[in-house]
């Protein structure tokens, strides 16, 4: 079951994200800077509501339990859904991304209550699944919402989300069980603070994570607007589905690799040399004039990004002693979140200013760069990764 709304949660989120671009073109904004900076606000704030609420519901999930959070989270989901589908004005499309940034998310509720209700040797294989199912989430919410917007508009796409999110809503009520948070989780969202900043792993890991995630929202929220730009037309928000659909499969079909030469991509230097390939790719995305240049780009940044990211989560583990770790993990999450906050305002203030294409490649710089981290710190401490554990 739980797999199952892990899977419905990411598929939901890409129903319509990466179409809140065309959606404030239909809000009237026609200046096309304006559209894009708008654009770039809505993922920045969202991000910024994410981190916001996040205390709030971590406190009263200690006292309610997490089959409540993940009910309000997707509850959450169908009220801002049905909101957008009434407003008139693009601030008001900005308010309510903002609720439903500060209304969370179900993928870290969902993980917790595996951490709470698992014994330690089922979580791996669970959590395995559930990495597979965020993948399929990810591949298939975009698409379909693509087709959905073309064949109906903006109208039936909202009414779907809202009716798919209260739907599982209610089978997570009737069917999912109270569940506490575990006693001391691995991972927080809290700001950095002691040893954690001061160690050079983690704060290689920190910097690797923050520009992992300001480059995946500088083109994320924007990348509509780019197929637009290449002479997609109408036809921009299918064609943007089954981008996205194709290079999160290719993703996904790479990530074994990861776990296969796990030494090799887990070390600082396979990270940097992964990373800086993605980058590179992401920038040669911005500098391209045909469609078809960005799809194949973007089909080869999937699977750099698929061997990528597992080997980037196991990287805390490996690059930080094991008495640094858990709050190695705190400072990473802190970082990944100011990443995802400022990655879609610098993309909407870059692509106003110098177009789209720019801030693909401005994105594709920040990877290259931010991915060169773990391997210049670590090199700087000594030379050499810490062991495994």
């Amino acid at each position: 079951m739980l797999i199952g709304i892990h899977f419905a949660g990411f598929a939901l989120a890409g129903l319509l994200f990466p179409y809140l671009a065309l959606f404030v073109q239909n809000l009237g904004v026609d200046d096309p800077r304006a559209v894009i900076l708008w654009a770039g606000l809505l993922a920045g704030v969202g991000s910024a509501g994410l981190a916001a609420g996040t205390p709030l519901w971590a406190w009263l999930g200690r006292r309610l339990g997490l089959r409540a959070m993940l009910v309000r989270v997707l509850v959450g989901l169908a009220v801002t859904a049905l909101l957008m589908a009434v407003v008139t004005e693009v601030w008001q499309l900005l308010l309510v991304r903002i609720l439903q940034g500060v209304l969370g998310t179900a993928g870290t509720v969902v993980v917790a209550m595996v951490a709470g209700a698992l014994a330690h040797e089922q979580r791996a294989r669970v959590l395995g699944w559930l990495q597979l199912a965020m993948m399929a989430g990810s591949v298939v919410g975009p698409v379909v919402g693509g087709l959905v917007l073309y064949w109906t508009g903006f109208a039936v796409l909202f009414r779907l989300t809202a009716g798919v999110a209260l739907a599982v809503a209610v089978l997570a009520l009737l069917t999912m069980p109270r569940v506490d948070p575990a006693p001391e989780p691995e991972i927080t969202a809290e700001p950095p603070a002691g040893s954690a900043a001061g160690d050079p792993g983690a704060l290689g890991m920190a910097i690797y994570f923050l520009a992992l995630q300001a480059a995946a929202m500088m083109s994320g929220a924007l990348l509509v607007l780019y197929v637009q730009d290449l002479g997609a037309g109408d036809a921009a928000a299918p064609l943007t589905g089954l981008l996205i659909g194709s290079t999160g499969l290719l993703a996904g079909l790479a990530a074994p690799l990861a776990g296969r030469f796990r030494t090799k991509l887990g070390s600082a230097g396979g990270m940097g040399v992964t990373g800086a390939l993605a980058g590179l790719l992401l920038l040669a995305q911005g500098l391209a004039t045909a469609l078809g240049a960005v799809w194949v780009l973007r089909l080869g940044q999937g699977v750099a990004t698929g061997i990528l990211r597992p080997s980037a989560q196991s990287g805390v583990f490996r690059l930080v002693e094991p008495g640094r770790r858990r709050r190695a993990y705190g400072f990473v999450a802190w970082a990944s979140t100011l990443g995802s906050i400022a990655g879609g305002l610098l993309g909407g203030v870059i692509g106003a200013a110098g177009g789209v294409g720019m801030a693909f490649s401005v994105a594709g710089g920040v990877l290259v760069l931010g991915t060169a981290a773990p391997v210049a710190l670590v090199r700087l401490r000594g030379g050499r990764n810490r062991p495994g554990g």
